[in-house]
């Protein structure tokens, strides 16, 4: 008897450790009702994989499950050693959205964390096993039965609970189980289920401005600081084109994304804002617009397009009249695309989607580009030979467009954190960002056969949203917002005060730009 009493509570304490390993994980533990949730259906869990790892039919599910649990204590760790905050709705549609090649590139970037998820693994299956060894089946049966029947009744009390709720009840409940960073793999399902298609039936009773511009190209970047451009005063020759068309520019000082993630920074940075504020995308797009303008639109990119139903990007994509995915070669793979679509006539709105300086940076340029660091570059040197390839490439863009009544606009879709300590990388602000996530070059250009009188250049020195691009590209292409003409910088009347600038969190938790810290580097200085 004594024998059997030991056994149950080694196998209570094994069950007990694995169940506080998904909190004892997590960047801020503070055991509030959901922590003592996970802990205690995670006993409860552990108990059922040891009952199903008891019978030879159902092991391969116990192991598919603690595999799971794994991951998921994955996702936490990496989040909170290299993004310093917690799993986010963003990073999980970013992995969904993630090729294989990305993901080969971010496992060989960061094998330690593999190796530290198959030792995971090995763990969590030897405790199941020991679990199993030491718990009589009559008590693992009747721990999984309970296991079963509480979380049946949490998700008929939560169906009714959320059943308002913008995001399911389903994802309510893994929240506070094992698989709590499941939840948000749910959510963006659930709100790609919820997006209609991108062509929405809009009045838009446009007030046409006479312009002599034929075509309207917008070059959207991909994870591009402004600090890391020498038009903006870096030290490194990283943007020789801009700079040697400095006076012929017109340049936004200090313009910054709506969000630190492209698959929310984009649609923010070419859509209207709903219902004219706050920092939610519309289907308003600028896309839609030029098309019922009687513009031809284009949109080509070097981001993959996943499928029609996977991400906003790619829905907004497909609403211009002609759309193409380029995955060969590098971002210049979009100029012959771009010299096509030059060639018809008539009024055109063309945009171009780079990868930019995407993580791995080093991967983002051709060998015959690497101006810093020679044979051995360091990710410092990688991410500014990523910064003056794309400043190559809009030097190509514009001599395509120089024999063309034509203009250029460049945005970056959204900044880069950057930390030297434990080691030099650059990665997106999910959590706890600062205002270098945000902060992104930001340029026009016109061509030299588009008249003096309607060409722009100087700075535009104000905070400058991305959700106002919207307005400012409008009133480019000569049909201006009605609604809010004041919003472009081109406008007498633009004189826009606001004392809030507000902007998402990878969380799509809303944040006051002004009051984030300058740089992650400053805010773990000592004050």
């Amino acid at each position: 008897m004594l024998v059997m009493i030991v056994r149950v509570l080694a196998a209570v304490l094994v069950a007990a450790v694995l169940a506080f390993i998904p909190v004892a994980l997590q960047p801020d533990i503070s055991f509030g009702t959901t922590q003592i949730k996970i802990i205690f259906f995670g006993f409860l869990w552990m108990m059922a994989l040891a009952l199903g790892w008891r019978y030879r039919a159902l092991r391969l599910l116990s192991i598919v499950i603690a595999i799971a649990i794994i991951a998921n204590l994955s996702l936490t760790v990496v989040s909170s050693q290299l993004y310093h905050g917690e799993f986010t709705i963003s990073a999980a549609d970013s992995i969904l959205n993630t090729t294989p090649a990305e993901s080969v590139e971010m496992l060989t970037q960061n094998i330690g964390y593999l190796v530290a998820a198959l030792a995971g693994v090995i763990v969590m299956l030897g405790g199941i096993a020991t679990i199993a060894h030491l718990m009589p089946l009559r008590g693992l049966a009747g721990l999984a039965v309970l296991m079963l029947l509480l979380q049946s009744a949490q998700y008929v009390i939560y169906r009714d609970k959320y059943r308002d709720a913008h995001f399911p009840a389903e994802s309510e409940i893994l929240r506070r189980t094992p698989l709590y960073n499941v939840a948000e793999f749910v959510n963006v399902l659930h709100d790609q289920d919820r997006v209609q298609p991108v062509k929405a039936n809009i009045d838009y009773r446009f007030h046409f401005s006479k312009t002599p511009i034929e075509t309207f190209v917008i070059v959207i970047g991909e994870s591009a600081r402004r600090r890391q451009w020498s038009l903006y005063g870096y030290p490194r020759e990283t943007t020789p084109w801009a700079d040697a068309q400095r006076k012929a520019l017109l340049i936004f000082d200090n313009a910054f994304a709506g969000a630190p993630v492209t698959i929310h920074a984009v649609p923010l940075g070419v859509s209207r804002r709903q219902n004219g504020h706050g920092v939610a995308p519309s289907f308003d797009t600028i896309v839609q617009a030029a098309e019922q303008a009687g513009f031809k639109t284009f949109w080509f990119s070097r981001q993959d397009k996943f499928g029609p139903h996977d991400n906003a990007i790619t829905r907004i994509a497909l609403g211009a009249s002609q759309h193409q995915w380029s995955s060969a070669g590098h971002d210049e793979s979009l100029l012959p695309l771009l010299g096509k679509a030059l060639q018809q006539p008539g009024k055109k709105l063309i945009v171009l989607h780079l990868t930019g300086s995407h993580v791995n940076a080093c991967q983002r340029y051709p060998a015959n580009a690497a101006w810093f660091g020679n044979d051995k570059p360091s990710s410092l040197d990688c991410y500014d030979n990523s910064i003056r390839y794309t400043d190559q490439l809009l030097g190509e863009v514009a001599a395509q467009l120089s024999t063309h009544p034509a203009s250029l606009l460049y945005f970056s879709d959204h900044g880069q954190e950057w930390e030297t300590q434990p080691r030099d990388r650059f990665f997106h602000g999910l959590a706890n960002p600062s205002q270098e996530a945000y902060e992104v070059p930001m340029v026009m250009w016109f061509s030299p056969r588009v008249p003096k009188p309607w060409r722009r250049s100087g700075h535009v020195e104000r905070l400058w949203p991305g959700y106002w691009n919207y307005y400012l590209m409008r009133d480019w292409m000569g049909i201006p917002d009605p609604a809010d003409p004041c919003l472009s910088p081109f406008r007498r009347c633009h004189a826009p005060t606001p004392t809030e600038f507000p902007v998402l969190d990878g969380s799509l938790k809303p944040l006051e730009f002004t009051h984030l810290p300058k740089s992650l580097r400053a805010a773990k200085q000592p004050s």
